[in-house]
């Protein structure tokens, strides 16, 4: 693997230093990387549009088969399967953050009448 020093900043190439890695560390890298925000975003763009924003895509075949063999093929039948749950689930997530915030506004408008109302 070659590596530069250039303008105080190590460069090399991120291939060649993956290949370098033991299967415990490319696992490790692997799932920090899983949990990036901007990974995640480009991976569903993958699953919803068949490729990133800039036409960049993992492996997928042209036509279906029963059994899908490559990771794009096998992340999108299982998203296709478990759909009507992850549809409950965000469904659900949504509900109980907007009974929360009709909860807090409640309570806003309630404090605002006590302290503006006028006694008689």
């Amino acid at each position: 693997m070659n590596i530069e020093l250039k303008d105080g900043r190590l460069h090399f190439s991120l291939i060649d230093a993956i290949d370098q890695l033991t299967e415990d560390q490319k696992r490790d890298a692997i799932t920090i990387l899983a949990c990036d925000s901007e990974v995640i975003t480009m991976i569903g763009q993958q699953l919803v549009d068949g490729m990133t924003e800039d036409g960049s895509c993992g492996g997928i075949l042209c036509t279906a088969s029963a059994t899908p063999w490559r990771g794009l093929d096998k992340v999108r039948r299982d998203v296709a399967k478990a759909s009507g749950d992850i549809a409950r689930q965000e469904i659900e997530r949504l509900e109980q953050a907007l009974a929360a915030c009709d909860k807090q506004r409640l309570q806003a408008l309630n404090e605002l009448h006590d302290r503006t109302r006028v006694y008689g």
